[in-house]
């Protein structure tokens, strides 16, 4: 059964006065009471000691999408209810969402036999060939990382670990299928969260290398 989609906003993020230290929001989307367009407003930052009006945004920002709007990329955020009893929890928002699961990018943290940890990011529905990415990553051997240690080094809790925003920031590896959609999704930073963005941004943003990861 498909799960119930709680909010879908499009949200283009520019930085209006850097001197002041606000943000300008312009944002537009669609709630389950149907279409809704929202004014331009000012987010005010506490170093400011300024008080703007608040924008009007449902879901709670996370260090991911606080990264991708300071990159300046025009986004969406998607949010759905998550399922934590899902074996897949990438094909589980895909079906949430009614994406094809391709353009739904599951983020996986994966340990080198160097002892780097690096971030991989691949379709839903594709499993990662870790001998590919060891080659791509310059090492011998690669192995998911524990689930501690992807949390601790990147400051999200599994099921909600995105490529951007990290605690520390891993290398990035996509799979070239990216760049064969529009917009891919990727973790929002938290369970039930994704953003969608166009790849080439995703790849430019996160200084990724896009190359075949997925096991045949």
């Amino acid at each position: 059964m498909r799960g119930r989609i709680r909010s879908i906003q499009s949200i283009d993020w520019r930085i209006a006065n850097r001197s002041c230290g606000y943000l300008s929001l312009a944002h537009r989307g669609q709630g389950a009471g149907g279409a809704w367009s929202g004014p331009r407003h000012c987010a005010g930052l506490a170093s400011t000691g300024r008080n703007f009006p608040r924008p009007f945004v449902s879901v709670r920002v996370t260090p991911a999408i606080r990264a991708v709007a300071a990159a300046a990329i025009r986004h969406r955020v998607l949010e759905y209810d998550y399922d934590p009893s899902a074996e897949a929890i990438g094909l589980q928002a895909a079906e949430a969402l009614g994406i094809d699961p391709a353009r739904v990018f599951k983020t996986l943290v994966v340990a080198l036999d160097t002892g780097e940890l690096v971030c991989v990011a691949i379709p839903s529905d594709a499993r990662l060939s870790l001998k590919a990415l060891a080659a791509a990553a310059g090492a011998k051997r690669a192995e998911m990382a524990q689930p501690a240690k992807a949390e601790r080094a990147t400051g999200y809790v599994v099921g909600g670990i995105s490529p951007f925003g990290q605690r520390r920031r891993l290398r990035t590896f996509i799979d070239e299928s990216a760049l064969g959609h529009a917009e891919i999704l990727l973790n929002g930073g938290r369970r039930g969260l994704q953003i969608g963005l166009a790849p080439d941004d995703a790849v430019a943003a996160l200084g990724a290398a896009a190359l075949p990861l997925t096991a045949a």
